[in-house]
């Protein structure tokens, strides 16, 4: 199922919400998460800068505003549900193949089981103040608090072993505060009363937006040059 189907109700709430107007979430408000879940609106290209001859890698992300608003929503639920869930990018154009939200993770603490982390209810406050660097701002949080997106490779093979193919996906392997703070960015930017059509999240180099070790990200909406 296409995440924007998945998600079409949330989305009609988002889309008629007001500006710091609030909308209320649990485990409740999402559907089931079915067991395929497919984009065809969504492209990642890898891409990265050069900052005084250091190589930064990075992942350049083309996606529609309703797009933006499901990912957000199928971010939430994974952690609501303390799962991981992988999202196959089906445009032709991708050189990435899937986005894989590792959210069960937050259900650990040092490697053991730990039930007292669970993320019980989450009120997301409309606003189409974001700028390019949406957390430009300094603010009292753990470096770890931002998202943190990394690749994995995948290697697949014929049954005869003669030839190999090579793929990556992406994987958002967050923090439980950055993974809530990535889908609140989604969520904003696909609320048609949000113009903002270029977002960087950037290292340690430029305006803090992703976690330590992680690659940069990217976000082209439509009206923007890299779309």
């Amino acid at each position: 199922m296409d995440i924007v189907d998945w998600a079409s109700g949330l989305l009609t709430k988002l889309e008629a919400l007001e500006n710091d107007h609030l909308l209320s979430f649990t485990q409740e408000s999402f559907p089931a998460l079915p067991d395929v879940q497919l984009t065809t609106n969504l492209i990642l290209r890898p891409g990265g800068t050069n900052v005084d001859g250091v190589q930064i890698d990075g992942v350049h992300c083309s996606l529609d505003k309703r797009t933006a608003g499901a990912l957000g929503c199928v971010l939430l639920k994974s952690i609501f549900d303390s799962v991981d869930t992988s999202i196959e990018l089906q445009a032709p154009m991708n050189e990435v193949t899937h986005v894989i939200i590792e959210a069960s993770r937050h259900a650990y603490f040092f490697g053991l089981p730990n039930a007292n982390l669970k993320l019980m209810s989450l009120e997301f406050c409309a606003s189409d103040d974001i700028g390019k660097h949406p957390w430009r701002f300094p603010v009292l949080a753990s470096p770890h608090d931002y998202p943190r997106f990394t690749y994995q490779e995948n290697y697949t093979s014929d049954p005869s072993e003669v030839t190999k193919a090579r793929s990556k996906s992406l994987l958002i392997s967050s923090s439980m505060a950055g993974d809530i703070r990535f889908a609140e960015l989604l969520l904003n930017l696909g609320r048609p009363q949000c113009l903002e059509d270029e977002i960087a999240l950037e290292g340690e180099w430029g305006f803090r937006g992703v976690a330590p070790a992680s690659l940069d990200l990217t976000l082209w909406l439509p009206g923007s040059l890299g779309y």
